[in-house]
């Protein structure tokens, strides 16, 4: 079988690499529901959502989405300071995108700015909570 011209295009790999990032994020939500413990299972989605979304950013640096799913995978996992402050710099990095085009510079849809902007606030609260609680 013969592979589609668009499988050399990194740009297009890094979207789909993205779009199973995103698959597992809500996978990791339905899982993980309303629980405060994350299970096993559900880290275990957000450890894959984490791996497709670096992979897409390595592909394509430029894809603000796979930056902000990376943020999101990685507050998936079991919460500490040094996930927490990765989450907010992926989450910062994306913000710094525009919303189009260009050869240059990451890409972020004005339409997804308020939504980063809320997860990077709680990614800033959990770190301090983090911090908070390895204060004796």
């Amino acid at each position: 079988m013969q592979k589609p011209p668009e499988a050399e295009d990194p740009k297009y790999v890094s979207v789909l690499y993205g779009n199973r990032a995103q698959v597992n994020i809500m996978l990791c939500r339905e899982v993980h529901g309303e629980e405060t413990s994350i299970a096993i299972e559900t880290r275990a989605f957000a450890m894959r959502a984490n791996m497709d979304a670096a992979r897409a950013i390595e592909l394509d640096p430029t894809n603000g989405k796979a930056y902000y799913r990376r943020g999101c995978a990685v507050l998936g996992m079991a919460p500490s300071a040094s996930r927490a402050k990765e989450a907010i710099w992926c989450l910062e990095t994306a913000l710094t995108g525009r919303a189009s085009g260009g050869k240059d510079g990451i890409v972020l849809p004005n339409a997804m700015r308020h939504e980063v902007t809320n997860l990077l606030d709680y990614a800033k609260r959990r770190l301090d909570a983090c911090v908070e609680a390895a204060v004796p």
